[in-house]
């Protein structure tokens, strides 16, 4: 239920995984509450070293980070390779399932993200500009990159610019669905800028908080920004092999984001996560919350060999749902009374994949009484105008390119 201390195990569990392992932490908050400590992103940021956070506040609508996947090609160290990694990731991304039997969109779609390297709004100008096309299909020449499909588009003419326009329309419907929301486009839209990466922050065990404002944004730029961030970061994890720190990923209340294309890459994360040393943690209050979006993804997790923490709940039927994992040492009415006085049911994995004997556990106090209160409020501040630039200079970019376009 609200309230009842899972916000706080998840600040504990950052907190003293960076303190006493050196473990770091990207914790996607769409939660961002800023009163006083009960609030994750500041309990967590003013509860480390300053040296050990890195706070991005994407609320700050005077700067923008780009979030690329472009650092893939120095991981891969391929450029081949990586254009081809990024296209399927961008594909997954863009296509949702009911279109996954459109293959000239899908096909169109993978060219383009290989020859833009995943770079949305190249890909729009590639779409509607011919001297811009002109000019990236040399430059795709040069690195050995052409494309005989992005050839034959460009060289469409006379009655061939119906079909362009066909070929087009339906990408940059999904394209312009990012670049029309005035929240999304300014990280979307900037030229690559690679000042922000998530593979050098894992190395170092950084514990990396991303402020989300749901409240203030769409509900569908919220729902975008989750699926993208969480593609980037278990993409990158993954083609970083188990180098560097491991890592959490924080998602609280997935029902509030969660779509089709994000519960594709959950199963993932789960499945593939743990063995690249990147373990998720779902913060939720009742599994039907998620249910009533996606069956699937409840099913996914209750068979992924999770560790699991149950904490007071009004309701009997959540205690039912994980029976499994409680019983023989706890019926459901024995977890529901044992966990009415700030307690929690632990049901964990051992190293070989099997659940120990679940036990109650007491939660530790709020970290301000364990630990001191350090005002790193100035974080917040100076991180989004280190990693980002500033939205004006970007829209008066975006302006230049569509003058010059005639968009």
């Amino acid at each position: 239920s609200p309230r009842m201390g899972k916000d706080q195990a998840a600040i504990n569990l950052v907190v003293e995984s960076k303190r006493k392992f050196g473990i770091g932490s990207v914790v996607l908050d769409v939660i961002d509450e800023r009163k006083g400590h009960r609030g994750m992103g500041d309990a967590i940021r003013d509860h480390l070293p300053p040296e050990d956070v890195v706070d991005i506040d994407t609320g700050n609508f005077d700067y923008a980070v780009y979030f690329g996947l472009q650092g893939l090609s120095k991981s891969i160290g391929n450029m081949r390779i990586a254009a081809g990694r990024i296209a399927s990731e961008i594909v997954n991304f863009l296509i949702a399932d009911k279109d996954m039997d459109n293959y000239r969109t899908r096909e169109y779609l993978r060219e383009l993200a290989k020859a833009t390297f995943g770079d949305i709004y190249a890909m729009k100008r590639f779409l509607t500009d011919a001297k811009y096309r002109e000019y990236l299909l040399t430059e795709l020449k040069k690195l050995g990159l052409s494309s005989t499909l992005l050839i034959d588009y460009h060289n469409m003419t006379g009655k061939q610019v119906g079909k362009q326009d066909q070929i087009a329309a339906p990408i940059l419907v999904r394209l312009n669905e990012l670049l029309s929301d005035e929240y999304l486009k300014p990280m979307f839209c900037q030229t690559p800028n690679m000042k922000f990466s998530f593979e050098q922050l894992m190395k170092e065990g950084k514990v990396v908080i991303i402020r989300i404002p749901n409240v203030k944004v769409s509900e569908l730029a919220t729902k975008t920004l989750m699926h993208w961030l969480t593609l980037v970061i278990f993409s990158t994890k993954m083609l970083m092999n188990g180098e560097g720190k491991p890592t959490w990923l924080i998602l609280n209340e997935p029902h509030q984001y969660l779509t089709s294309g994000f519960e594709h890459l959950a199963k993932r994360l789960l499945v593939e996560g743990p063995k690249k040393h990147i373990a998720p943690v779902f913060i939720i209050h009742n599994l039907k919350q998620l249910q009533s979006i996606s069956s699937g993804f409840v099913d996914i997790l209750m068979s992924s060999s999770l560790s699991w923490h149950i904490f007071k709940n009004t309701n009997i039927n959540v205690y039912k749902t994980l029976k499994e994992y409680l019983e023989p040492t706890f019926t459901p009415e024995v977890a529901m009374s044992g966990t009415k006085a700030f307690h929690y049911i632990a049901s964990w994995l051992d190293n070989a994949g099997e659940y120990q004997e679940p036990f109650m556990m007491k939660a530790a106090d709020m970290v301000e009484r364990r630990y001191e209160t350090l005002d790193n409020s100035f974080l917040t501040q100076r991180h989004i105008r280190m990693y980002g630039r500033p939205v004006k200079d970007i829209l008066e970019e975006l302006e230049g390119y569509q003058k010059m376009e005639g968009l």
